[in-house]
């Protein structure tokens, strides 16, 4: 694997961060990294290397987009936004392995459909048909 590519650069600080989490390497068409489910119901974490930008997902119920061109302005070089977009994403998967944030989903005939990730702080503002995941499993 090329070392200054972006998933590289998120991989390396991703392992530095999580040390004793297992990481699984994957190749293309499938995920580039899996971080396996604690609970089948919540699933597992993917990373997709999409070239340009990291796409992290959480299950099959929810999926983001980190993308360095989000940090990019006057003040800010390419270099320095891919550095926080890597930040960012590996912030998210940490939170969400340390249960700090929840994923809600608001399912419709069954699937998933509307979804987002919350701080714990924040539970409130969830939906209230919505259900609620964290790392470890569904909560009420």
């Amino acid at each position: 694997m090329e070392q200054n590519t972006l998933f590289a650069r998120f991989l390396l600080k991703l392992q530095s961060r999580l040390p004793n989490e297992k990481l699984l390497i994957g190749q293309p068409p499938n995920a580039a990294l899996t971080v396996s489910a604690k609970n089948y119901e919540t699933g597992d974490i993917q990373v997709w290397n999409d070239v340009v930008e990291l796409t992290i997902g959480i299950g099959n119920m929810f999926h983001c987009h980190f993308d360095p061109t989000v940090f990019v302005n006057d003040n800010i070089s390419r270099e320095k936004a891919e550095q926080q977009c890597i930040d960012s994403a590996v912030a998210f998967v940490e939170e969400f392995l340390a249960e700090r944030t929840i994923l809600y989903v608001r399912y419709s005939d069954g699937k998933p459909g509307m979804s987002g990730i919350v701080n714990r702080q924040n539970e409130a503002t969830i939906p209230k048909n919505a259900r609620k995941f964290v790392w470890s499993g569904p909560i009420e």
